[in-house]
């Protein structure tokens, strides 16, 4: 028993389009040939595949059954092929992306998908943390690079990149404050603040903190849910709360006299010597986005 995968391609063509000329265009062959390379491989494992009528061709209950598993093996087939040629070309066969909790979006998410788009074969690792955790995991070589907050006054050595700009807004529950409301700083000082604990990490403080009354939080998630049971009001990115709002289970409110905070986002890595092409790809994309 012989075949090939020419063989194979011929077979899962012809059963799927129903006729040899059919496969053939798809395949890019004569009509003839796609037959011939069908008719060996019944010669070969001596077993018919298709019924021949004037019009048409009939798959065999042995055609059924042998269809998935070719499937499958021109699939696998494929992918060896991709892989030895990502070998050729000495491409990054893993990358470790570690990601700031802050700015889990849609948008973030489609950039790191470019490089699988690129590099299919590559094992893609994404970490989430806090803003402060994405500069150590990069230190220490757990992730290859990070895309954090920007704390403004890094205390770390790693090289930095601007990705994109992000509006913040503050907010509370419907119950704690009347939605559009404009509060004065006075009146604020006397309700309880969620603080996201990279403000104090990064003396952030000015500017950031106006209650006297502070609850700490590391994680947006948990700063939501807080917000949300009535236990303070929160400064958060506009972009990650745009369906709570929708929903009105969050409200936004401004602050009398102030202007909207605009923060940054940044790409942090070890070095140049260590920039694969994954990496690349992920600044490049990240680079894309103006304002989320």
């Amino acid at each position: 028993m012989d075949f090939s995968l020419a063989q194979l391609q011929a077979f899962v063509l012809t059963y799927e389009t129903g006729s040899f000329k059919d496969a053939a265009i798809q395949s890019g062959k004569r009509s003839q040939a796609v037959a011939k390379l069908v008719s060996s491989l019944e010669d070969n494992c001596d077993v018919l595949l298709f019924i021949r009528h004037v019009r048409r061709l009939e798959a065999t209950d042995e055609a059924k059954k042998l269809y998935k598993l070719a499937k499958r093996v021109l699939s696998d087939s494929n992918q060896i092929s991709t892989m030895l040629k990502s070998f050729e070309e000495e491409l990054p066969s893993s990358f470790t992306l570690a990601v700031d909790n802050l700015l889990i979006s849609n948008e973030v998410t489609k950039c790191y998908k470019a490089i699988l788009d690129e590099i299919p074969t590559i094992d893609l690792e994404i970490l989430t943390g806090n803003t402060e955790q994405i500069a150590g995991w990069v230190e220490t070589g757990e992730a290859d690079m990070g895309l954090r907050a920007s704390p403004f006054n890094s205390q770390d050595d790693l090289i930095s990149v601007s990705a994109f700009n992000f509006k913040t807004i503050t907010i509370a529950s419907p119950e704690t404050i009347r939605s559009g409301s404009i509060i004065s700083q006075s009146e604020l000082t006397r309700l309880t603040q969620i603080v996201a604990k990279f403000v104090f990490h990064y003396g952030l403080e000015i500017g950031h903190i106006i209650s006297d009354s502070i609850i700490t939080s590391n994680d947006l998630h948990n700063t939501l849910e807080m917000v949300e049971a009535g236990m303070g009001w929160a400064m958060v990115p506009e972009f990650n709360i745009r369906n709570k709002l929708k929903e009105q289970s969050l409200i936004e409110f401004s602050i009398e006299g102030s202007v909207p905070v605009v923060w940054n986002a940044e790409v942090v890595y070890q070095s140049d010597d260590k920039l694969t092409l994954a990496g690349d790809i992920f600044i490049q994309k990240i680079q894309t986005i103006e304002q989320i």
